[in-house]
């Protein structure tokens, strides 16, 4: 992943995508993933075979727990419309965080029907939505993959 990278996503990013950063951020897109690049240990950008950027990745170390890390996706619509078709990439961007960190945990907007798809397919454990977890007071479901 490329400074290029974050910003040719922060101009097409899904709306779902958009919707979940500024309500569990309070950010821009743009704003939002340059500060997730940033703390960043590791970066992943999948394109097309044509070269076109359809999804981000990264991985966040947490601090004080040399064994857990928060990984992250953003996607284009595009990329949401299809995830069938790289979902074994990102399955493989997936082994690589475990290997790295044998804990994975985040929160998704339990309003962003096609992120927590993606999260199921991707082997994480869902737990129950609830708007504890959100300075916004927007339900956000924990997923953990261990």
């Amino acid at each position: 992943m490329s400074h290029e990278d974050i910003l040719a996503m922060a101009s097409s990013i899904s709306s779902m995508d958009a919707q979940a950063i500024k309500v569990t951020s309070g950010k821009q897109p743009l704003e939002s993933l340059l500060d997730s690049f940033e703390v960043s240990a590791y970066g992943w950008s999948l394109k097309t075979a044509s070269g076109q950027l359809i999804a981000l990745l990264g991985l966040v170390p947490v601090p004080n727990q040399k064994r857990q890390a928060i990984p992250w996706i953003v996607g284009t619509d595009s990329f949401y419309a299809d995830t069938q078709s790289v979902l074994k990439d990102c399955r493989e961007i997936v082994k690589a965080m475990l290997t790295l960190y044998p804990r994975l945990y985040n929160f998704i907007d339990a309003r962003h029907e096609e992120g927590i798809g993606l999260v199921q397919k991707l082997g994480f454990k869902l737990g129950e939505a609830s708007i504890e977890y959100s300075p916004r007071q927007v339900k956000l479901i924990p997923f953990t993959k261990e």
